[in-house]
């Protein structure tokens, strides 16, 4: 076997082993983004239900405007009647 072809067979094992990879922690992050999405806690979880807010019981809009990067990158809503900070669940955020 020539030391050309060595190298082709290790880069093709390497290739697969990186894709397997790959696939493990696309498989753990899908299996996180289900999880925190029906414990309805963490960054990572999808809230599909209208949210209230905990302070002034105002009913917050299911199309939301970031108005922070936490808020765009996370999730979460500023309340328009009381100025409060909330997360994609709906919980108070302390400043």
């Amino acid at each position: 076997m020539a030391v050309g072809e060595l190298i082709i067979i290790l880069a093709l094992v390497g290739g697969i082993v990186i894709m397997g990879l790959i696939s493990v922690l696309g498989a753990a992050l899908l299996a996180l983004m289900i999880y925190q999405s029906v414990a309805r806690k963490g960054r990572w979880g999808i809230n599909v239900r209208r949210t209230d807010c905990p302070r002034c019981g105002w009913k917050l809009p299911s199309v939301r405007k970031p108005t922070s990067l936490r808020q765009a990158l996370w999730g979460g809503w500023t309340c328009q009647q009381c100025a409060a900070e909330l997360d994609k669940w709906g919980q108070h955020l302390e400043p």
